[in-house]
């Protein structure tokens, strides 16, 4: 007999089943908290949470503030005020370990900003800071308190190559320090600043685990897109420090109410300058800006009287009909706006095309071109540099093509604003045709090292974006310190050009120690079957490389990779202990036909020598 309940367990079926066929096929993913450190290379993971993770199992540790405080930072000698030559220390009671001032291996990274970074996190008590080394170009000096595993031991230093010296933020005693590590009621991880708070939020937390954490281990980053370790950078935590603490989070609005200020201003004009255009907008996210992009794009203009006879002698009324012509390795979030733009964003009905052609195959979108009837709006999006294979789009023929047939192009730059180009323009500044993009979507969140997206365009672009883009009128923008960070990350890079130069040169060193075609910071090791590439993703993950596997639909069957994404915070000790790991695996790596063309680098020529030179190795 039929009941109401069954409705519900229509639910209940679809999605036990669902998550089974993802379980079965291996395509089920796991949220994994870390220990919070101000690294653009590093990260720190209970033990317990790290041997959960190797066999496929849920997270364990549920008090997350376990070990907080011991978090591996380096507290700056009493006194130096520059920040930049700043010795690091650790000091427990009587036992005192220093590293001398970092030593460049590389000339770009002889600058002396080059340099331990600092940051200020919080140790709870309001008054004591924890400071953090991030290490950058250079080949840190050994440390002698520890060797061996990547463990943090009883005296807080963390061992392994080029490791940082852990810090306790100042405890002046060592029976302090200790309770960092037991903690105040015998378990690991407590905070000495503020057991009484602890104890009682533990006692009280019903969700809390009896779970020994077990110590901290240090994981060594090949898995962020902070491509010039600008997100540990001191300029860009100082500036969001000093907004919140004048501002708070800013005004709490969307920016046509109450949301825009001098600063979301001020960080437009500075995009607008690094690319090239007349102006720029904020979203609050890269996904958010392609959907405003895409959509707003769809809309027919209506007809007005002031407009009625132009656009009837060029288009012979049908101006409103719109063609998308889209990359098929294009990102998500231009895939999703692309397919909600042709669902039905005109206001007259006209239907929108959306047409897919081959990867950077510019025959197949040229004869795709030829087809569209006269009348209707042509607009190409693709990528710039693809964030899965890390090649680039044929930005030159793009073009070339776009004068034989005239169409609006856009580029999303997010993997490139910053890393490529003299001036960290991106791709198309690389290769000479910044003038020719007609909409530069880009994001905050990788080279910048903070959050949010951004369309630089012309003045009436950005009106229009302003109005119809329903990504950009909906939605709160972005806090003050975010946008004051990113402003100070924008400053430091064309300050700190050898960040530029030294990401590059790691990403020339690891595909000739490879021997696979490295394009971009982003460099794919693609195994093929999901099971070999999750065995070769967990056996890095034990040896504390995290090389996230990267598997369909993501990817295309058949190309499960390990993505590795380079960062000016590497250095060639890590990139070199990454290269030996792989090699030692004998996992074969598959090379995909598309990343040797040298249409797919970003200076074609380079990239010919360049492999012939690897191949032969």
């Amino acid at each position: 007999m039929y009941s109401k309940m069954d409705d519900f367990r229509l639910w209940d079926d679809w999605l036990n089943g669902s998550l089974a066929h993802l379980r079965d096929a291996q395509l089920l993913r796991t949220l994994r908290p870390t220990v919070w450190c101000n690294s653009s290379s590093e990260a720190y993971i209970h033990r317990a949470d790290l041997d959960a993770w190797l066999i496929g199992q849920p997270p364990v540790v549920r008090h997350y503030d376990h070990g907080a405080a011991i978090n591996a930072s380096a507290a700056v000698i009493p006194g130096d005020s520059d920040i930049r030559s700043t010795h690091i220390v650790r000091q427990y009671g009587d036992t005192d370990c220093r590293t001398a001032p970092t030593a460049s291996n590389t000339a770009a990274a002889q600058d002396s900003d080059s340099a331990c970074h600092r940051c200020g996190s919080g140790r709870g008590d309001g008054d004591r800071y924890a400071y953090c080394s991030s290490r950058s170009s250079s080949k840190q000096a050994g440390l002698s308190c520890n060797s061996g595993s990547n463990v943090i031991n009883r005296d807080g230093c963390s061992s392994g190559s080029a490791a940082h010296c852990g810090s306790v933020g100042g405890l002046e005693d060592a029976a302090a320090a200790r309770s960092l590590e037991t903690g105040p009621t015998g378990r690991p991880g407590g905070c000495a600043g503020c057991s009484s708070s602890r104890r009682s939020s533990n006692n009280s937390n019903s969700s809390s685990s009896n779970t020994d954490p077990g110590p901290l281990v240090r994981l060594r980053l090949f898995s962020l897109n902070d491509y010039l370790g600008l997100a540990s950078h001191p300029e860009v935590a100082e500036a969001a420090a000093r907004a919140a603490r004048q501002v708070g989070m800013g005004p709490r609005s969307s920016a046509l109410v109450a949301g825009y200020t001098h600063s979301h201003r001020q960080l437009e004009e500075g995009l607008a300058q690094l690319k090239g255009t007349e102006d720029c907008l904020l979203f609050p996210t890269g996904f958010g800006a392609n959907l405003a992009v895409m959509t707003s794009l769809a809309y027919a203009a209506p007809t007005s009287a002031a407009t009625a006879g132009c656009s009837a002698s060029h288009t012979n009324g049908s101006s409103s009909a719109l063609a998308i012509f889209s990359d098929e390795l294009n990102h998500a979030s231009i895939i999703d706006g692309a397919r909600l733009a042709s669902r039905g964003s005109g206001t007259s009905g006209d239907a929108v095309q959306l047409h897919v052609y081959r990867h950077n195959d510019l025959g197949h979108l040229e004869d795709l071109l030829a087809a569209t009837p006269p009348g209707v709006r042509r607009l190409v999006v693709t990528d710039s540099l693809f964030s899965m294979d890390g090649d680039f789009a044929d930005l030159r023929g793009l073009s070339s093509l776009r004068r034989r047939h005239p169409f609006l192009l856009a580029v999303d730059e997010a993997h490139a604003t910053l890393v490529c180009g003299e001036g960290g323009g991106g791709a198309a500044e690389a290769m000479g045709v910044a003038h020719e993009v007609d909409l530069h979507v880009g994001t905050l969140s990788k080279a910048f090292g903070a959050l949010g997206g951004f369309v630089a365009c012309s003045h009436s672009f950005k009106q229009l974006l302003v109005n119809r883009g329903r990504a950009f009128v909906y939605s709160t923008s972005l806090p003050v310190p975010v946008v004051e960070a990113a402003g100070a990350a924008l400053r430091v890079s064309q300050r700190e050009s050898w960040r530029r130069t030294h990401v590059w040169s790691l990403v020339r060193r690891l595909g000739c120690g490879l021997g696979i075609p490295a394009l971009s910071p982003v460099v794919p090791l693609v195994v093929g079957p999901e099971g070999p590439t999750l065995e070769l993703s967990s056996r890095l993950l034990g040896e504390g490389l995290h090389v996230p596997a990267i598997r369909p639909p993501t990817v295309p069957p058949g190309t499960c990779r390990l993505r590795v994404s380079l960062s000016a915070a590497h250095s060639y000790d890590d990139v070199d202990e990454l290269i030996r790991l792989v090699r030692q695996s004998d996992v074969p790596l598959i090379r995909l036909p598309h990343l040797l063309d040298p249409r797919a680098a970003l200076t074609p020529e380079v990239f010919q020598r360049r492999w012939i030179a690897a191949a032969a190795q």
